[in-house]
């Protein structure tokens, strides 16, 4: 059976990734404000009305679109970051009540307190200042000054730490 002749090149088909169309300035500043809100690339696509797979390709191909995505990745990590520290330390927060007094509904606004999570304080400890696994913390303790909460987070990590080699 003869071979098929196989077609010329440069004519048919253009190879390769197709360019990228519709990607506008217009859409690259929506995408900027929306990751800057916290959503995830996936959800800025079904928003803006365009496919998972066409995001990915603007992602790639479209520097702005990149730096518009990575905003919002900086955005969600600060937002993180802050709320770890804030559980290491403790916080107050202002909350409503829903009570019923003299026989009526009413929303009575109070202020919280959140003690200080050990485990907050170990990991914010470990990330931040570069402690690993293997790394005991040093611990630098004056009996005659109160603690501050840097030394109390080192003794939780060195604790936590001391633990888990136990457990091991």
């Amino acid at each position: 059976m003869p071979r098929a002749k196989a077609k010329p090149k440069g004519k048919g088909k253009p190879r390769g990734k197709p360019p990228v169309s519709g990607c506008t300035p217009e859409k690259i500043e929506i995408i900027r404000k929306l990751a800057q809100h916290g959503f995830l690339a996936n959800e800025i696509a079904d928003i803006i009305g365009i496919t998972r797979m066409t995001m990915w390709r603007w992602r790639a191909q479209v520097p702005e679109v990149t730096a518009a995505l990575a905003i919002g990745h900086e955005a969600a990590n600060s937002r993180v970051e802050l709320s770890i520290y804030q559980m290491a330390i403790g916080y107050d927060r202002d909350e409503e009540e829903i009570k019923v007094v003299a026989g009526e509904v009413q929303r009575v606004p109070v202020r919280r307190y959140y003690p200080p999570n050990p485990a907050a304080a170990a990991m914010w400890v470990r990330h931040k200042m570069a402690w690993g696994e293997d790394i005991a913390p040093p611990v630098q303790v004056d009996e005659a000054k109160p603690l501050e909460v840097r030394q109390v987070a080192r003794q939780v990590a060195r604790l936590l730490h001391i633990a888990n080699k136990t457990e091991q």
